[in-house]
């Protein structure tokens, strides 16, 4: 069975660098985009660059630098100036483009900063410039800008406690779109009245752009009171700085303006576009396991929910393939995305891709079948990790260690797990975020000797 098991992970490995290409910053803008006879189309929409006396870039996230390079490189010097919150190791200074370094998952001073200086670009856009806002995943800790009366600090201990508490992304999002002055289309209000573009590389389930980033550009559909009651399912009020709680009611109360919705003029002359997303990743990663010569079953739909339970269900999917009474035959490849929610009890390391994997090894014990579990992004929780892989050897592998799943899985240490076997995947970062992609390899049991 190693043999096949071999094979199967090499196999795992190519299909998921094939997914995680497909969603690249640099192939999204080139699909989403042309420049033809000085004309940009973006879109439905078209703008003449002779009538355009320049471009300006802004906007933050995980994939926002291969976004503004590739548009610098294909604008060349109609863009005019360009400013951009990216995580440490990103950043870079390419002429006119600023590329500005910040912290990630939560944000800190140097995100802080660079929101200013985004801010006072916005706010002093030049008379026939067009703005094109790139938007992706990571922003909601890279953009920020604190309301009066709260602290960067009291922001970052918000966010931790949104991390750990078990809420899902959507979740989070209704909540910090209200405590922070670019989120929730704040941004878009600076550059009122020129006329601006967003393009978002998306890493939420159903690719909602108020949720891409915490939407700093685009509508925001919720209200005070949503915030609030999500403050109120995870018993946040008593773990978060009274100046949160207090301004959140200053908002249900109507002492505070709601966020900018849709029918607000600022979005009358804007255009807003998701030219990346996890199915380009899921597509992509198919198309690799076909060539490879595998039956291939894309999952539909994001997997979402929680992580021991998506683990299970993909467990049994693929005992039944190797029964014979599954979706498809083996040799299979099942590819699935999306983002699971994990709550965090331990003090361990690790994400919910490792921990996916975790759960699954003792469902698939003894059998060949490989499961691989990555974020897109290369980094899975706040690890170096994209994720993990294991197979129907792992648990044996494990006990030969003396080690134990479930104590690991007891304190959301499936890092230290998979780090001791050699079976983390690290990609190092991508440069792009469409959230996870999940693949399942199933060998043809009779050939495995």
């Amino acid at each position: 069975m190693a043999q096949v098991l071999e094979r199967l992970r090499r196999d795992a490995l190519s299909i998921l660098r094939s997914g995680v290409k497909a969603a690249s910053p640099e192939n999204a803008i080139r699909r989403a985009l042309s420049l033809e006879d000085k004309v940009l189309s973006v879109g439905a929409k078209q703008y003449d660059l002779n009538t355009l006396r320049g471009i300006v870039l802004l906007g933050g996230g995980k994939a926002s630098r291969g976004m503004a390079l590739t548009l610098w490189r294909l604008l060349g010097d109609r863009v005019r100036e360009g400013f951009l919150s990216v995580p440490y190791g990103q950043g870079g200074i390419f002429e006119n483009l600023h590329i500005l370094e910040a912290s990630h998952p939560l944000p800190d001073e140097r995100g802080l900063d660079n929101t200013r200086r985004i801010i006072h670009s916005a706010e002093n856009i030049p008379e026939g410039h067009l703005v094109i806002f790139l938007v992706s995943g990571g922003a909601s800790s890279l953009l920020v800008a604190p309301p009066d009366g709260v602290t960067l600090k009291e922001v970052a201990a918000l966010n931790r406690e949104l991390l750990v508490c078990g809420a899902d992304v959507r979740e989070m999002n209704r909540v910090r779109r209200h405590v922070c002055d670019v989120k929730g289309g704040k941004l878009a209000q600076k550059v009122h009245p020129a006329p601006f573009i967003t393009l978002i590389i998306s890493d939420v389930p159903g690719d909602d752009p108020s949720d891409v980033g915490s939407g700093p550009t685009v509508p925001d559909p919720t209200t005070y009171l949503d915030a609030q009651r999500v403050m109120d399912k995870y018993g946040l009020g008593g773990r978060i700085s009274p100046s949160i709680v207090d301004h959140i009611r200053k908002g249900v109360e109507g002492r505070l303006a709601e966020n900018p919705k849709d029918t607000d003029a600022v979005f009358s002359s804007s255009e807003s576009l998701v030219i990346a997303d996890n199915t380009d990743a899921v597509r992509a990663a198919c198309a690799r396991a076909e060539r490879l010569g595998y039956r291939v079953l894309p999952v539909a739909g994001p997997v979402t929910g929680d992580t021991k339970a998506q683990a299970a269900l993909h467990a049994e999917m693929a005992r039944r393939i190797l029964r014979g009474d599954g979706p498809v035959d083996p040799p299979a490849c099942v590819v699935s995305g999306g983002e699971t929610t994990l709550k965090i009890k331990g003090g361990g390391r690790g994400g919910r891709n490792q921990e996916f994997c975790l759960h699954a090894t003792s469902e698939i014990s003894g059998l060949p079948i490989v499961f691989l579990s990555a974020d897109t992004d290369g980094s899975d929780g706040s690890t170096d990790a994209a994720g993990a892989i294991c197979d129907g050897q792992t648990q044996r592998r494990a006990r030969a260690e003396r080690m134990s799943p479930a104590n690991y899985l007891k304190n959301n240490d499936s890092y230290r797990f998979f780090q001791r076997l050699g079976d983390l995947v690290k990609t190092g970062p991508t440069g792009t975020n469409v959230m996870d992609v999940h693949i399942l390899m199933v060998a043809e049991e009779g050939k495995v000797g």
